[in-house]
């Protein structure tokens, strides 16, 4: 947990694990505003920890009349059943990575949402949204991304994970949350059997390759061309995302996704503006060895 019980108010905080302080350390940055007037960073490994970090954090905030929560995707399904209130899209993701407080109460707000947006606008280059989108893990942020994508206009997602079950409960509650858009689960042991018919390929495990590298390793499943989402900060250069480029694919780097989540997190609830390629720079250092 933190450090110290007695925290001074600040305008924002990270909670997360205590792996994710470069994280914290580069929003600072990026913010260029020390704390107190910046930020603060909370440090939590598991349930209970994180919910006595969140309560510290609303009462920080209260004290300081503000503030502003950001919450690591470690914790994203834990903190979205932490909420109180839902807005209507939140009901949908059942996944929070902020917290803001509006009219008295604290609102879950999810900026990865929001980051997948700008990233396929912005960097990812598909000319089809009638191509079929295959999402590796039934994660808390591949649901945000299937919304995402959703929203802009792609209709068809074919989602597997290393577990068959929890693939087949994740597309039919997405299934009846997003009309008109088509959310199928493919066996885990079918991947390596299916048509290279994806021109994007979207992926919300941290660990992919490490969960599923035998069955994702051949890309049968992408289409040439087609293009490659991580949506959480890693490795540039594992075996996997290689074997992705060698394939023809463009790759999106998690830490580019974070950034443009930071990005629009900072807009929102602080009104200031992030640079996205010099944050995502330094969120990617770390896995780079580069300080």
């Amino acid at each position: 947990m933190s450090d110290d019980p007695e925290l001074a108010p600040a305008a924002w905080c990270l909670l997360g694990p205590e792996a994710r302080r470069p994280h914290f350390e580069a929003l600072q940055t990026a913010l260029q505003k020390p704390p107190p007037a910046g930020g603060r960073f909370q440090a939590c490994e598991d349930e209970g920890e994180f919910d006595a970090a969140l309560a510290s954090a609303m009462d920080s905030a209260i004290r300081s009349a503000g503030g502003t929560i950001r919450v690591c995707q470690d914790f994203a399904d834990v903190a979205a059943r932490r909420a109180e209130h839902y807005p209507a899209l939140m009901l949908s993701l059942k996944s929070c990575d902020a917290f803001d407080k509006t009219g008295g109460r604290w609102w879950p707000r999810n900026f990865l949402y929001e980051g997948v947006g700008r990233a396929v606008a912005l960097d990812v280059r598909v000319d089809d949204l009638r191509t079929s989108v295959f999402v590796i893990g039934a994660t808390s942020a591949s649901r945000t991304a299937i919304a995402a994508l959703a929203k802009i206009g792609f209709s068809h997602f074919n989602l597997v994970d290393p577990s068959d079950d929890l693939s087949r409960d994740v597309a039919a509650g997405l299934a009846k949350a997003f009309f008109r858009v088509k959310i199928e689960a493919t066996s885990k042991g079918l991947v390596t059997q299916l048509p290279g018919i994806h021109g994007l390929v979207v992926n919300g495990l941290a660990d992919a390759g490490g969960a599923m590298g035998p069955e994702l390793v051949h890309m049968n499943f992408i289409r040439p061309g087609g293009a490659w989402i991580e949506l959480h900060p890693g490795p540039a250069s594992t075996p996997l995302l290689l074997e992705a480029a060698g394939a023809g694919a463009s790759v999106e780097a998690g830490s580019r996704v974070a950034a443009h989540s930071d990005a629009a997190w900072a807009e929102a609830a602080l009104g200031l503006r992030i640079d996205v390629p010099s944050h995502a720079a330094r969120l990617q250092a770390p896995y780079e060895g580069k300080k």
